[in-house]
């Protein structure tokens, strides 16, 4: 068995068959309720960290640290109105070809109940378009929880081993719970500079799985929030930088010998880029705007 199908990311191995009209609609039912219990997985912890907050004004005897109730138990959406439409600016820049700029929108309404907020989105356009659902009760941003979900899919895409995307997930709210140290900067908005808070982690350095994962196991986020940015969002930005020496050739071998046609390709150019230096992969997504796109519904 390959080099990688051998991790299960504390599961079972995922193993390739055949694919019929059966199996392809099990496929699909399976995508989808992980995609759920992943989400849930998230916005729960989110919640947790919500209710902490509310309880218990000193983090310092609660559960959670800043960084969680930066990013799960703040009330991020406070300061954007129903009607309003939040906008995001996205770019995605590497050694891989497949560089796009492109913007994620949450659209604002009224939800079920009193002063309950519902958000819907755009989430990229044309090809590269991701039909999420709409939220509803939504208290902290869920681009937040979102986004992540989207890195956990796109590297799960590429890594066939079963529970990956719910490892990588699991990864990331774990690697911000261990966060000590909370810079500071400033976002501007409408002119003004807001003071901000930026949270940095690499939520795969130390795992003893992170190896399997090549060159997204050197994966680093940043994320920056402000209270002053409507939705509380100002960006988040993650780096995969290169591998010093390349990935090692017997890794590669196994890689191929698995049928991760995309993955081999990618260790293949790893291997034989000479700027070091050079990331491989920089994603960005910057608050652009707020606009009023609709008005609050009647109850």
């Amino acid at each position: 068995m390959s080099f990688l199908l051998q991790c299960s990311f504390r599961q079972r191995p995922f193993r390739q068959r055949p694919l019929n009209l059966f199996f392809a609609f099990s496929l699909s039912f399976i995508f989808l309720f992980s995609f759920a219990v992943g989400l849930q997985t998230l916005f729960i912890h989110g919640a947790n960290a919500a209710e902490q907050k509310d309880t218990k004004s000193d983090n310092k005897n609660n559960n959670y640290n800043e960084a969680e109730t930066l990013v799960f138990g703040l009330s991020h959406m406070d300061n954007v109105n129903f009607g309003q439409t939040v906008k995001y600016n996205f770019e995605r820049k590497g050694v891989f070809g497949d560089d796009f700029k492109d913007a994620i929108e949450l659209i604002v309404s009224k939800g079920e109940g009193e002063n309950n907020k519902s958000v819907a989105f755009n989430f990229f356009s044309g090809k590269h378009s991701r039909p999420y659902p709409a939220f509803g009760f939504v208290d902290s941003n869920p681009l937040l929880t979102l986004y992540f979900n989207k890195d956990a899919w796109d590297i799960s895409r590429k890594i066939k081993a079963k529970g990956t995307a719910n490892y990588l997930r699991n990864r990331i709210v774990n690697a911000i719970g261990k966060v000590k140290k909370i810079g500071k900067t400033v976002c501007k908005y409408n002119g003004v500079d807001y003071p901000a808070e930026v949270i940095s982690f690499e939520p795969y350095k130390g795992d003893e799985s992170s190896h399997h994962l090549v060159h997204y196991a050197l994966t680093k986020y940043e994320l920056t929030l402000s209270k002053g940015i409507p939705g509380g969002l100002c960006k988040i930005k993650s780096v995969v930088p290169q591998h010093v020496g390349g990935v090692p050739d017997h890794i590669r071998q196994k890689i191929k010998k698995a049928g991760m046609i995309q993955l081999a390709e990618e260790t293949e150019l790893v291997t034989s880029l000479k700027d070091v230096k050079k990331p491989l992969l920089v994603e960005v997504l910057t608050f652009d705007s707020v606009r009023q796109t609709g008005v609050a519904k009647s109850d």
